[in-house]
């Protein structure tokens, strides 16, 4: 997988017109923290868990992204 920087100098690591896949950045946790605390929505991602706490969040997020860059 080939890996650009944008003009903002961010991670991007697929980009199409309509779409870009990059890395999660801290600005997106007010967004992701409600989705991820829900039942119905998790209840099908990973482990299911819905029960995460801010610093939780973040740290599993860093963590995949991480283990995405490798």
């Amino acid at each position: 997988m080939k890996f650009i920087k944008n003009r903002k100098n961010k991670m991007i690591r697929i980009e199409t017109n309509r779409l870009i896949i990059r890395d999660v950045e801290e600005s997106d946790f007010n967004i992701l923290f409600p989705i991820c605390n829900k039942k119905e929505n998790m209840q099908f991602i990973s482990i299911g868990r819905y029960d995460w706490n801010k610093a939780e969040l973040i740290e599993n997020y860093q963590k995949i992204n991480k283990d995405y860059a490798k």
